[in-house]
């Protein structure tokens, strides 16, 4: 006879696999709220180069291609900046309120005003843009999105967060197809293709309520891997290998750290060469792969090429690095790094995961973080992990082995990104500059590792549902899980509810 707890499990689980798509559905419209919400919350221009990328897309809005010397800030971007720019980020409140800045220059309309607005915008357009030689996958797509925006009538303030409105769409796509991943890949397990969408809903990453290139990553890597995974296992069209090529080098073209799904491509691009040639198959899939190389291979080396020809770098990252006074380091040197003690890999991780899940933002010279929840994303996701890994060795014959499979791909790509942040830790000499640091010299911002976002999800997930089943059968994973949702959405609003007050975001343009 079965207990009580676990019959309400069990129609937990009956309602949940009924409703499936109406929950999914509500999920996505919850998630679509919550990126709108804070990013009309944050005034303009945070912490984390905002004013760069805005400029950037800017700047391809009106046709740019990167030209030796193009780099300083245009004149259309340099005006919002002057006009839009709060102060509230990395100044303290009391000196704010001391010396009358809390109120926006654009409610203001004397000539003092006016004069101080050009002689900000002269000043901008002096400065270099270090974002203007990335790469443009997001870049040019914002800046076709900010000309929407302009042809639908927007301007002001008003045209400043309708670029950041981007964000929300990519993101219910990412939750979407997080649920499709799972759905198709990980069969018949109900856990995850609800319980990822679910996290997802409320994953506190700050980076999508801003302008920065990094929000397309998880999308596109996630969509590149699953063709990928799709591909190897399956006979597909040759419209397939095309899409699938085009991703790959969209993602890479989003990011340069997105080089972690090339290490992938070429792994799965081995794979297939040898189970065809063994299959006796490799001739007639000969077009297809050819097919798919040539798309991924073409938009990258069309992109790297015209780098070597118009600036004479081929990544458009010299002048950055010599602005920043950055060197590379000679080999001999680069084993000294703290990196490679016990206490500088433990600080290196601990700082990674906490900036994975919550992001970089402060808000009036202090970190948007609180200790609590730092503390839990540390312990959780080492445990969770680490348990997603060795659960499906100790329990082989009820785990599947496509599903093994599947977390040993996601924990390789895990394990790439934080090599890849690694190894740029320990390359350079970061001379003068305030982060990295000679102090603290570790890259240890989570953004740069976002397309890595899905794959740790569901590896947190899986290690927490093979723990909860362990530990108690009448322990519901999904009950777990919205109650981690729900501690994470209640430690971000508490630290940021003074955001939504601020007297410079959209909820006061009206």
């Amino acid at each position: 006879m079965k207990s009580k707890s676990n019959y309400s499990e069990t129609i937990v689980e009956v309602f949940v696999g009924k409703h499936e798509k109406v929950i999914i559905l509500i999920f996505c419209l919850a998630a679509l709220v919550r990126i709108f919400l804070f990013s009309c919350a944050f005034p303009f221009f945070n912490n984390v180069d905002e004013q760069a990328h805005f400029d950037t897309v800017v700047k391809y809005a009106r046709g740019y291609l990167p030209r030796k010397g193009d780099n300083y800030f245009h004149r259309e971007a340099a005006g919002f900046i002057a006009v839009y720019k709060s102060p509230e980020y990395l100044a303290d409140f009391t000196e704010l309120e001391s010396e009358g800045e809390l109120q926006p220059l654009w409610l203001i309309r004397d000539e003092e005003a006016t004069a101080y607005i050009i002689q900000k915008t002269a000043t901008w357009m002096t400065r270099k843009n270090h974002e203007a030689y990335s790469p443009p996958v997001y870049y040019a797509s914002a800046g076709v999105w900010y000309n929407l925006g302009k042809a639908l009538g927007l301007e002001g303030g008003h045209l400043l967060y309708w670029i950041r409105f981007l964000n929300v769409g990519i993101y219910g796509l990412l939750l979407l197809f997080s649920y499709w991943f799972c759905r198709a890949l990980y069969k018949d397990n109900l856990f995850l293709r609800i319980g990822v969408p679910l996290l997802l809903i409320f994953f506190p990453q700050d980076v999508f309520y801003a302008i920065n290139s990094d929000v397309f990553s998880p999308l596109l890597f996630l969509v590149a891997l699953y063709f990928l995974i799709q591909i190897h296992d399956t006979e597909r069209t040759f419209l397939f290998y095309l899409v699938t090529g085009l991703m790959i080098a969209a993602a890479f073209l989003t990011k340069f750290s997105n080089v972690c799904l090339l290490v992938v491509f070429f792994l799965f691009l081995f794979s297939i060469i040898k189970k065809s040639h063994a299959a006796g198959r490799l001739r007639k899939r000969g077009a297809n792969l050819f097919v798919l190389v040539l798309t991924a291979a073409v938009p990258i080396t069309l992109w790297l090429g015209w780098n070597a020809y118009a600036l004479g770098d081929i990544t458009g990252s010299a002048e950055k690095l010599e602005a920043l006074h950055w060197k590379v380091k000679p080999l001999i040197k680069m084993g000294d790094h703290p990196l490679f003690t016990g206490g500088g890999a433990i600080y290196f991780l601990t700082d990674l995961i906490k900036t994975f899940w919550r992001g970089e933002l402060v808000w009036r010279a202090k970190t948007l973080a609180w200790a609590g929840t730092d503390l839990f994303f540390v312990i959780s996701s080492g445990i969770f992990v680490l348990a997603a890994m060795i659960g499906p060795l100790l329990c082989k014959n009820s785990c599947p082995a496509g599903h093994r499979r599947l977390n040993y791909i996601n924990m390789f790509v895990l394990c790439l990104f934080v090599l890849f942040l690694g190894v740029l830790s320990v390359m350079y000499d970061f001379a003068d500059s305030w982060y990295p640091s000679q102090e603290s010299p570790y890259f240890t911002s989570g953004r740069l590792i976002s397309g890595a976002l899905i794959p740790f999800v569901i590896l947190y997930l899986d290690g927490l549902g093979f723990l909860a089943s362990r530990i108690s059968r009448r322990i519901s994973p999904l009950a777990v899980v919205f109650f981690i949702a729900v501690f994470i959405a209640g430690a971000e609003i508490y630290l940021t509810y003074e955001v939504f007050a601020s007297p410079f975001n959209w909820f006061h343009m009206f």
